[in-house]
């Protein structure tokens, strides 16, 4: 069966930095709940994103003339091989929950600048799973693997 790809482009507007954030973690978890179902599917992926040779890309540096963010699911990001920190943490959490039965969630982190400042709409994603915080990107970034119970 050929896969079908959807692409949504679209732009929203917020009153303010709180609703922005709101609506991406429900999008992150959309995409979560979408991993986790893809994961029971395909039981043997690995958690591990450096053994996938998934490399990481920041999204303010994609090439392009402003920010761009390409949302990918989990075999998306396994196929193309390069993945936002946002990728990759619904992959792990979608892994978490679909091979260890474990809560695991997406969470969004204010990004700062070198004088503590809130930088306008940069936020970075890691997972965070029974009170252990997962940041797959940062760890892809260093060639590392630190999956849950040990798993590869």
């Amino acid at each position: 069966m050929a896969r079908e790809q959807m692409q949504l482009r679209f732009r929203f507007r917020s009153m303010d930095d709180r609703s922005t954030v709101q609506l991406l973690q429900a999008f992150l978890e959309g995409l979560t709940q979408h991993n986790e179902i893809w994961f029971h599917e395909n039981p043997d992926v690995p958690c591990c994103l450096s053994h996938a040779d998934v490399r990481y890309v920041d999204p303010m540096l994609c090439g392009g003339p402003g920010f761009c963010q390409e949302v990918l699911s989990a075999s998306e990001l396994l196929d193309e091989g390069v993945g936002t920190c946002a990728d990759m943490s619904a992959y792990v959490a979608g892994w978490i929950r679909a091979n260890l039965g474990q809560p695991a969630s997406v969470v969004l982190e204010q990004q700062f600048d070198h004088y503590n400042r809130p930088i306008k709409h940069a936020w970075h994603a890691y997972v965070i799973s029974n009170g252990m915080r997962y940041d797959p990107s940062e760890e892809v970034k260093a060639g590392l693997c630190r999956c849950p119970s040990g798993a590869w």
